[in-house]
């Protein structure tokens, strides 16, 4: 793997990379940190290239609760619960094919709330473009998160 960029990332919603284009091949994102939730549950996702619609995702929740959940507007990574404050890991995995025009994501992410509860996801997703990879941003839906992000092509 060859490190394509990295940022760390204070007291924000998360934060947006942009790297020389990916037209085929392999991403790997890792993002961890620390959300204050402020007393609300906080959705993380990934969006790709600016866009905030017409994604295809959706997670798997387990650990000390389970259900399913569906977006379209990222590639949905989770989110904390029972409002709680929480650090989390994010691991996503992003195929980039020309020929197909779909950019496809799958990864694992972990909240470890702050009452010491567990939620983990299994997330998967894509969206339709003909643009080769080029950014990626990374946040929640409010709340404000700390942390570091590195993203690999392979």
């Amino acid at each position: 793997m060859n490190l394509l960029a990295e940022t760390p990332f204070e007291n924000s919603l998360g934060f947006d990379l942009s790297f020389s284009s990916v037209k085929d091949g392999f991403v790997k994102i890792f993002v961890s940190g620390e959300l204050a939730a402020q007393s609300r549950d906080r959705r993380i996702f990934l969006r790709i290239n600016g866009v905030t619609s017409s994604y295809q995702s959706f997670t798997l929740m387990n650990g000390h609760a389970g259900a399913g959940e569906w977006d379209t507007s990222g590639i949905y990574l989770g989110r904390n619960g029972w409002n709680l404050d929480s650090n989390f890991l994010s691991e996503i995995k992003l195929g980039i094919f020309s020929k197909s025009q779909k950019i496809t994501a799958n990864g694992l992410t972990t909240f470890a709330l702050g009452d010491n509860r567990i939620l983990g996801y299994e997330h998967h997703g894509f969206l339709v473009t003909s643009s080769p990879l080029s950014s990626i941003s990374v946040g929640f839906d409010s709340g404000v998160a700390s942390g570091k992000s590195s993203v690999y092509v392979m």
